[in-house]
């Protein structure tokens, strides 16, 4: 029996141009075609930062090893920009740190392995972060509170070698509207000084969710704050 010719065979008119034309603006193509251009830079970060810089929310920031912010200088870090660290990495702020991102765009600090945002950047295929991934984020006592923002920040998957993920040292620096979590030790720690923790989100952290040392002196200001699911009060 002769088969008939169905409907998905290709009619002898149409001609090879129409059909590259057809894949070459098929939605499935294109949106691969797409993607594969948005696929952000990794830029790698290692050493002394001894001159102001700004860190922009088009490239993928990679600690891989521990970057230093001398005193008297700033780093500004764009709203919406994603940096990543190795493990046993972490960032010494002694100048300014300028973090402020908005609510449609945090800034995030996260693990290598945290593939749920700016990609897979160490190539090993789908992977997630985990609590002590890599260090901290650490202000010293030199920090210059005036010219620093940390506003609308996510920290995550610090904590190693019983770190907090955040970490102040008699400094009077303002943390705000952030969250803190899925550190393998405290959230954030405090030793000394009058830091601000405004409308902050520190949760789901191995030790204290907040852990303040030696504050006699100081006048920290804790408002505002939901701390909760930390595996110590």
């Amino acid at each position: 029996m002769k088969r008939k010719q169905t409907d998905t065979a290709v009619p002898k008119n149409i001609s090879f141009r129409q059909i590259l034309r057809f894949f070459l603006f098929s939605p499935i193509l294109f949106l691969c075609i797409s993607y594969q251009a948005a696929q952000a830079a990794v830029v790698e970060h290692s050493g002394i930062i001894a001159a102001d810089t700004t860190w922009s929310a088009v490239d993928v920031h990679l600690i891989t090893g521990t970057v230093t912010v001398n005193a008297g200088v700033t780093l500004t870090i764009e709203p919406g920009t994603v940096v990543k660290f190795n493990p046993y990495r972490e960032l010494d702020i002694n100048g300014s740190l300028l973090a402020q991102g908005n609510a449609s765009e945090p800034i995030i600090f996260t693990s290598y392995r945290d593939d749920t945002v700016g990609g897979d950047t160490n190539g090993d295929g789908l992977s997630y972060g985990q609590p002590g991934d890599w260090y901290r984020i650490y202000f010293s006592d030199t920090v210059n509170e005036t010219f620093s923002s940390f506003e609308y920040v996510t920290v995550r998957f610090g904590g190693g070698s019983n770190n907090a993920c955040i970490y102040t040292y008699r400094t009077d620096i303002t943390i705000s509207s952030s969250t803190i979590s899925d550190s393998s030790s405290s959230g954030i720690y405090i030793y000394g000084g009058s830091p601000t923790l405004d409308s902050n989100i520190i949760t789901n952290n191995a030790g204290h969710g907040l852990y303040l040392e030696h504050w006699q002196g100081g006048s920290p200001t804790i408002s505002n704050n939901t701390i909760s699911n930390n595996g110590q009060c």
